[in-house]
């Protein structure tokens, strides 16, 4: 007697399956879930060995956490949105090069203990740049800090206790820290530059441990020697030229020219 048992078998089949891909879901492994819920559908992994499922799984759940990673650093950085990198690369200001750009965008570049200065007139497009460079080292997994600098340096002063050791902790710990708007009114207050000097010692005293600062300023800095043009911003004294020497040695200047992005109000006539 013959029985035919293909209906049964592949409801059995199937509802073991996806008691399977819930058990994943369940442990928190959604993207092996969906890479499983995949193979089982598509045909062209019929013929696929063991290992290489467990491979497509295994990679299908590593870019998700890197994803998950990467979204964390995001917004624990306190970085802006910024344009695709197509259109930065179609407009980036002059004193800087797409090759320049993928330099300082390389996980090398913010692991180097260089510090970095972007010097260009208002709108010029230095936060677009500094922001590109910061989420680009998000995405590779490293931790950023982005503030106006300002900002950051009045927060330090006016906090106290565990609050401000938590934001000086950040601020030193960071593996990149991104002052934009730096001086952007000068000469800067002295509790401030006092402020600002801690951090920088503590992220660029230590010659074997430093870790780099990023600098966005309106400072003219084309014909800047040993910090000349920083440490007046910053009062010029004694801790101004500390701060200044430490920012420039050793670090990379980049002067950016052009027109403004930002554009103005356009006059029409009537006709």
């Amino acid at each position: 007697m013959s029985t035919n048992l293909s209906g049964g078998d592949k409801f059995s089949i199937n509802n073991k399956r996806a008691g399977i891909i819930s058990r994943f879901r369940a442990i928190g492994c959604g993207a092996m879930a969906g890479a499983l819920e995949q193979i089982y559908m598509d045909t062209q992994y019929s013929a696929t060995d063991f290992d290489t499922r467990l491979e497509l799984m295994l990679r299908a759940q590593e870019l998700e956490r890197n994803e998950r990673k990467r979204r964390s650093l995001l917004k624990s950085s306190g970085l802006l949105s910024c344009p695709d990198i197509g259109l930065i690369r179609l407009n980036l200001p002059g004193g800087i090069s797409i090759q320049d750009l993928d330099l300082c965008a390389s996980v090398s570049r913010a692991t180097s203990p260089k510090t970095l200065i972007l010097s260009g007139p208002t709108g010029i497009g230095k936060t677009t740049v500094l922001t590109h460079l910061g989420r680009s080292y998000c995405s590779a997994g490293l931790t950023v800090m982005y503030r106006n600098t300002e900002t950051l340096l009045r927060g330090l002063l006016h906090s106290e206790g565990k609050s401000r050791e938590r934001l000086f902790r950040k601020a030193v710990s960071a593996q990149v820290l991104i002052l934009d708007d730096f001086c952007i009114r000068t000469p800067m207050d002295d509790d401030l530059v006092w402020e600002l000097f801690n951090i920088v010692e503590a992220r660029l005293g230590n010659h074997e441990q430093r870790r780099p600062v990023f600098i966005g300023t309106q400072l003219d800095m084309e014909s800047d020697d040993n910090g000349a043009g920083i440490s007046p911003a910053l009062g010029g004294s004694a801790v101004a030229e500390s701060v200044a020497d430490r920012l420039v040695n050793p670090g990379d200047l980049y002067v950016l020219t052009g027109e403004s992005r930002r554009k103005g109000l356009q006059h029409k006539t009537a006709d």
